[in-house]
């Protein structure tokens, strides 16, 4: 699938800016053997605007990146779960690219580039997460569920979230149905 998205923006004192997005994406994919299944998908977005960097006349206008956009990401998990057996386990890795293309306010102090948003002046760095959960269903009401998130213990960020993803994290779940 792809998008493409264009319009005019009209901002304070009637001055207008002009901005584009694009972008794809990707899945879910899902392919499936006897008790693996494989699945996934993957996402790019890409946005420009005619920014207004100046208070007073002359004015000077960039054709500058949107802001907050997020970068390149993919997920990848593989599921094994037998047939015959009521538990299951699976594991996923989520990457996510560097960052880099930033709005004019980004960057600047007092905007998102003073650590509220955007960490400095070269973008948000790319990041690998890797998950592992598992699952029994104890009877046809009641399942339960396990997960250990960001078994590495990275130190990572979304794009423009303004605070660092926790540490690893322990799940545990249950799903009762009545």
């Amino acid at each position: 699938m792809r998008f493409v998205w264009a319009g005019i923006v009209l901002s304070a004192g009637a001055a207008a800016s002009s901005f584009a997005a694009e972008g794809s994406s990707g899945g879910p994919f899902v392919a499936r053997a006897e008790d693996v299944t494989v699945f996934g998908d993957w996402g790019y977005a890409r946005g420009r605007v005619d920014q207004i960097k100046s208070a007073a006349p002359p004015f000077v206008i960039d054709d500058d990146p949107l802001g907050k956009v997020g970068p390149n990401t993919f997920h990848l998990g593989v599921r094994y779960e037998p047939k015959a057996s009521k538990v299951w386990v699976e594991g996923l890795i989520t990457v996510a690219d560097r960052q880099s293309h930033l709005a004019f306010q980004e960057g600047l102090p007092g905007g998102a580039g003073d650590g509220q948003g955007i960490p400095g002046k070269h973008g948000t760095p790319g990041y690998t997460v890797y998950t592992v959960r598992g699952g029994w269903a104890v009877t046809e009401n009641l399942t339960t569920t396990v997960a250990v998130e960001n078994v590495t213990d990275k130190d990572y960020r979304q794009h423009g979230s303004g605070v660092n993803e926790p540490g690893t994290n322990f799940i545990l779940g249950a799903d009762v149905r009545f």
